[in-house]
């Protein structure tokens, strides 16, 4: 097995902006609308405060920009930003294509197992298959998952 001695960096956005249309504004307002008027016909006083809250938050969240996180991958491990994971605290990783591109996901073992996405933001097979190499010389490439998960392909869908 050889082992790079290089790295390989690129940058993506901290979240995917979502083209929303007038329509899609229009019929999540209906949505949200509803279901305030329905839960106070229920008198639930409090999930339509909490409704109104969510939706203020994600107005909110849609006028910031995202920030530019920095993807480091070298001998030591993975950096995204100021965030470090060294290949000894990965259990797995994949690559999943996407309508995007392709995505890599990095099952950790530290503390509460949890999933990291990196978007690699590429259709190239060449740059798609220099990232897994490169993964391969420090750690087990899990083939348990094909397609993409459900949260990330609902959050596109909606346009969330």
């Amino acid at each position: 097995m050889q082992k790079h001695h290089t790295t390989l960096e690129w940058s993506f956005p901290e979240y995917e902006i979502p083209h929303r249309s007038t329509s899609w504004y229009v019929i999540a307002g209906l949505v949200v609308g509803l279901l305030v008027v329905w839960s106070v016909s229920q008198q639930n006083f409090t999930f339509p405060l909490l409704i109104i809250m969510v939706t203020i938050i994600l107005f909110a969240h849609s006028l910031q920009t995202p920030v530019q996180i920095k993807c480091i991958l070298s001998p030591e491990g993975i950096s995204l930003g100021k965030q470090r994971y060294p290949f000894t605290d990965i259990e797995s990783f994949w690559i999943i294509e996407t309508e995007v591109g392709h995505v890599l996901y990095v099952q950790t073992q530290r503390g509460m197992k949890h999933v990291v996405k990196i978007p690699l933001h590429t259709h190239r097979e060449h740059e798609v298959r220099e990232v897994r190499d490169f993964l391969c010389d420090y750690l087990e490439e899990s083939n348990e998952y094909v397609n993409e998960p459900l949260g990330d392909w609902l959050t596109r869908r909606l346009r969330l």
